[in-house]
């Protein structure tokens, strides 16, 4: 149950993620920044795996992560966290290397999920996995990318669907405002989600520009929080394009 958004920019992106989760689950561990192979990223971690469920790397590379609710059973025993696979992709130089990693890697044992990986100047990259086959393709619209839900999905993401399009939001301002609000009513199909069991446990605004990365992050639902501090990391530039890579030619 999440929400992600991107506007593309001259020199970079702006994006937005609400998480949405159980009330019962941990609160997830605040944005820090961290270290995976040398290379500093930024992320929040889940409070009960470890995990992330979105970060921004030294390179300009966002990866945010919505499970697949539709795809049958997701909690059977032996599965493994999937916030603990977006960490090992953490220090990624770019989407091709993402999609070129999960297509190496044997990952039956992850249920099913999305991964958007959002760098400057490309359309979001996305990988499928079903629980059977992985399925890359790209999103190149702004506005709305993912959304996803546990509870009647096809209506929500309709709704949400139809909210983004509605709004049609420009700036990183009105991406935010979306992303905290109740728009046509607080519920399960609205962004900012509220139900019984559930509701948006945290929303996280990744800017990227031609110098640096930046994380602003309201701890709690954004309808009733305010953000910590935010966080910045400087840019590295990549070693290398990877072979093959049409936006890095």
């Amino acid at each position: 149950m999440c929400t992600l958004s991107w506007l593309p920019g001259a020199h970079g992106y702006t994006l937005c993620f609400n998480r949405d989760e159980r009330r019962t689950r941990s609160a997830g561990f605040p944005p820090a920044i961290h270290d995976r192979g040398g290379v500093s990223f930024i992320a929040p971690l889940d409070g009960d795996a470890g995990g992330t469920w979105v970060l921004v790397n030294e390179f300009g590379l966002s990866l945010g992560l919505l499970n697949r609710y539709q795809q049958g059973n997701t909690t059977r025993p032996g599965l493994t966290s999937r916030g603990l696979l977006l960490l090992e992709l953490a220090a990624s130089q770019g989407g091709l290397e993402v999609q070129r990693t999960l297509e190496e890697r044997d990952i039956a044992c992850y249920p099913p999920f999305t991964i958007a990986a959002i760098e400057p100047g490309t359309p979001v990259r996305l990988a499928v996995w079903d629980g059977r086959q992985l399925a890359c393709g790209s999103h190149a619209s702004p506005g709305l990318v993912l959304t996803s839900s546990a509870v009647d999905e096809g209506r929500v993401r309709a709704a949400r669907e139809a909210t983004f399009l509605r709004e049609a939001p420009k700036a990183r301002e009105s991406l935010l405002a979306l992303h905290r609000s109740h728009d046509p009513s607080p519920g399960s199909a609205s962004v900012c989600m509220h139900r019984a069991d559930a509701e948006t446990r945290s929303c996280s605004l990744i800017e990227v520009s031609s110098r640096d990365a930046r994380f602003l992050h309201y701890p709690d639902s954004p309808c009733r929080s305010d953000p910590l501090p935010p966080l910045a990391l400087g840019w590295r530039i990549p070693s290398a394009a990877p072979a093959g890579d049409p936006y890095h030619a």
